[in-house]
């Protein structure tokens, strides 16, 4: 077997240079420190989902200590615990976090699973199904444009997959080849691959129900209503944005939920600062009718 290549945050994540860019960056990290020296703590029950991609081989030790922070902030739950509550089917008693990486790349597998095992923190992994079944060019490159990373990244087999599974880690859809669902309206053919076909690979492979669903980029204009058609058509129980929206059970669509997304270089003040529900604006409510509206009619959304 040849050996790993080392992964370091470094080389494999992009970040704009330049004057401008720097200048932003800055200016972005002023503002948030700022907002979180001003935000005041709440002891009142909330449910928040947390959203990242990776854990690299430099980042064990930042992964751990924002583990153990959060676990001191509220309680790691499953999907179906998330679920649970966002459906009323259990109460709102505490303050709860659910946790999910997209892309399924291999340094989850190396060092945040581990680390999540050692914690007992459940999460979730979504899985670009197509990549994790071949290295064949016509598949990579596709998927290595859309992701965007600094280097060429190994993603998770299905062996690992099944490892992972076995630690306490649910796998979940990210699309077959991280596709942007806006894209694929006049092409029904091809969203019902992305997404049901997505769902056949997983269960396929590892012979466990695929219950959740992450779409590509994640906003509100990566995705439309034929695609969340598409989703509960396919049997999804659940579809996480990278929205950062509050999470109110009863009323938050289960096919919208959001998510604040963090990476572990972040200063622990800017996670901490979204893990208590910074900057969190309610869903457009003209975007999210035309998600929700024509196309699901019939939907028994609010249960």
């Amino acid at each position: 077997m040849r050996p790993q290549p080392v992964e370091t945050l470094a080389a494999s994540v992009n970040r704009p240079e330049g004057v401008a860019a720097i200048l932003r960056r800055r200016a972005r990290g002023a503002i948030l420190t700022g907002a979180s020296l001003l935000q005041r703590s709440s002891s009142g029950p909330f449910v928040r989902c947390l959203g990242g991609h990776y854990v690299f081989d430099d980042q064990r030790h930042d992964f751990e200590r924002l583990i153990v922070r959060l676990r001191n902030l509220g309680e790691f739950i499953t999907t179906g615990d998330l679920l649970d509550i966002m459906q009323g089917q259990a109460p709102l008693d505490g303050r709860y976090f659910h946790l999910s990486f997209d892309d399924g790349l291999a340094s989850i597998w190396r060092n945040g699973v581990p680390i999540l095992a050692e914690h007992e923190v459940p999460a979730t992994l979504f899985i670009n199904s197509a990549v994790v079944s071949s290295d064949a060019a016509c598949i990579r490159e596709p998927w290595e444009r859309a992701t965007n990373y600094g280097q060429s990244l190994s993603v998770m087999s299905w062996d690992q997959l099944r490892a992972a599974q076995s630690a306490g880690v649910e796998v979940g859809a990210h699309t077959r080849s991280h596709t942007r669902l806006s894209e694929l309206s006049s092409d029904q053919e091809r969203l019902q691959s992305e997404i049901a076909g997505c769902k056949r690979d997983i269960e396929d492979a590892l012979g466990t129900p695929c219950r959740a669903f992450a779409w590509p980029y994640g906003t509100l204009r990566d995705i439309d209503g034929k695609a969340i058609l598409a989703i509960r058509n396919a049997g999804y129980e659940a579809a996480f944005s990278l929205v950062r929206a509050p999470i109110e059970p009863g009323h938050t669509s289960t096919f919208v939920i959001p998510r604040h997304h963090f990476e572990p270089q972040w200063p622990w003040r800017h996670v901490k600062f979204f893990a208590r529900g910074g900057m969190e604006r309610p869903l457009d409510s003209n975007r999210y009718s035309l998600l929700m509206n024509k196309e699901l009619i019939c939907t028994d959304e609010g249960r």
